[in-house]
């Protein structure tokens, strides 16, 4: 059990070492439109080798063939807006927005399937729109601009929706095939990115800002082994620990850890009322994470 408990932590850590690679990239590296698609295609094409880990028969359905479609398009898309509000506002937010999509499949359980909502859900469902409200209203903080906050609310729909394409894949009777899809949906994202890559390429006359030779390509290369080592602990770690112990840890400390990253290695200063808006946050989706 204790092995179990270290990977969660070390899930975790590498969870969170994902998001300050990227916000390192979009205040530092990020300058035209085709360094998103570049930078995205290195990220993909470095996690696809951890899904193929290890090596055995692999079946996929066309009923899989077509969830992988879909989250492949839904994540790439995500992908892209989530770097775009990375790099026009604050780091600890943006990853709350998106860790907040979480709401959607929930949402959609107590529709379609029929799940029912207790009372701990419909609370943390409350303090999520309390802590958007104080901490992240344009009208009541200057420090997030309306472009900020559009970007975010896209991306965590988009982050929810992959969240969906993943229920129903996880609901069907070809749940196995999970290695399946996620190897499809990553090697048709490094196409998707490589086609926009050059397609962007062609609009702009000057020269992209990093080339493949430069530190920012292993801060892509180190993103997408952490995309892949967290699917991979995430997937074992789900069959293996309570509900109750691994959503609250796996998403709030994400969270927990993302935010003092933003303050320690970026600066970023919040105020007060965002202090605890984003301390509300924290807990909303630590109570949703409880009724998984």
């Amino acid at each position: 059990m204790g092995f179990l408990y270290l990977l969660l932590v070390f899930s975790t850590l590498v969870g969170t070492l994902r998001y300050i690679y990227s916000n390192h990239f979009c205040n530092k590296a990020l300058k035209i439109e085709a360094d998103i698609h570049k930078f995205n295609g290195i990220s993909f094409l470095a996690a696809i080798p951890l899904f193929l880990f290890p090596i055995r028969e692999i079946h996929i359905s066309l009923f899989t063939i077509c969830a992988a479609v879909a989250y492949a398009l839904l994540t790439i898309v995500g992908r892209i807006i989530f770097l775009k509000a990375l790099a026009s506002g604050p780091m600890s937010y943006t990853i709350l927005f998106n860790s907040c999509g979480m709401i959607i499949p929930v949402m959609i359980g107590m529709i379609f399937w029929h799940e029912q909502a207790s009372t701990v859900q419909i609370l943390g469902m409350f303090m999520m729109i309390c802590a958007f409200y104080f901490g992240a209203n344009p009208k009541r903080n200057k420090t997030v601009t309306l472009k900020w906050f559009v970007l975010s609310v896209i991306n965590m729909a988009l982050a929810g929706l992959i969240g969906v394409v993943q229920k129903i894949h996880q609901t069907s009777a070809y749940k196995s095939e999970m290695s399946g899809l996620l190897i499809i949906a990553f090697i048709l994202m490094f196409v998707v990115s490589a086609v926009l890559y050059f397609i962007e390429r062609k609009k702009v006359t000057e020269e992209s800002s990093f080339n493949l030779k430069s530190s920012v390509t292993l801060n892509g290369v180190i993103i997408g082994l952490c995309i892949g080592v967290v699917h991979k602990a995430n997937l074992f770690l789900i069959g293996q620990l309570p509900s109750i112990i691994f959503f609250p840890i796996s998403n709030g400390g994400v969270i927990l850890l993302s935010g003092i990253s933003a303050i320690l290695f970026f600066r970023e200063k919040l105020s007060k009322i965002q202090t605890a808006g984003y301390i509300i946050g924290i807990l909303s989706i630590c109570l949703i994470s409880l009724a998984i």
